[in-house]
C-alpha cells in the first residue's frame, strides 16, 4: 500500500508490489515498485496511569505506570506530568512511579497528570512511537 502525504511525501507500507501513476501537464509516469520488508512495523505503546485516587493531603502518594504496554515487547519510557491543581514536586517522573506530597488542603481539591509512554525500538530508531496520553485524577482530602 502506498501512502501519499499533503506534502507530497509517498510511504510505502507492507510487503508487495505497488505502482505509481503521475500526470503532469498531460503526460504520465509509471513507477513500479517492490517492497519486501521482513521488518514489521512499530506499533504504539499503551499508557494506563493507574486508577484515580483519594488522598489526604500531607501524604505521599504513588502514581503507578506498571501496567502500560508494547504490543511488540520494545522497552518503555515514561513521562508524567501535572497538568491541573495546586503545583506539587513530581519526583521520579520519567520512571513508570512517579511519587509527589499531597499539598495540605482546606477543601477538597483535585490533581489531574498526564501520562505518556514511549518505546524505542531498534539502535538506529531516532525517534520512537508515542503512545495516546493517559491520565490519572487525584483527590485531596483536608
Amino acid at each position: 500500500m502506498i501512502k501519499v502525504y499533503p506534502d507530497g511525501v509517498l510511504q510505502v507500507i507492507g510487503n508487495g508490489k505497488a505502482a505509481l501513476t503521475v500526470t503532469n501537464r498531460g503526460k504520465q509516469g509509471v513507477l513500479e515498485v517492490v517492497v519486501k520488508s521482513d521488518v514489521e512495523p512499530n506499533r504504539p505503546p499503551i499508557a494506563h496511569a493507574g486508577p484515580d485516587l483519594t488522598v489526604k493531603g500531607g501524604t505521599t502518594v504513588l502514581l503507578n505506570a506498571l501496567k502500560s504496554t508494547d504490543p511488540d515487547g520494545d522497552p518503555l519510557k515514561y513521562e508524567w506530568a501535572q497538568i491541573r491543581g495546586n503545583k506539587v514536586s513530581l519526583l521520579d517522573m520519567d520512571t513508570p512511579k512517579a511519587t509527589f506530597v499531597a499539598p495540605k488542603v482546606s477543601a477538597r481539591r483535585l490533581l489531574r497528570f498526564k501520562l505518556r509512554v514511549t518505546d524505542m525500538r531498534g539502535p538506529d530508531t531516532v525517534k520512537g512511537a508515542d503512545s495516546f496520553p493517559a491520565f490519572v485524577n487525584v483527590w485531596v482530602d483536608p
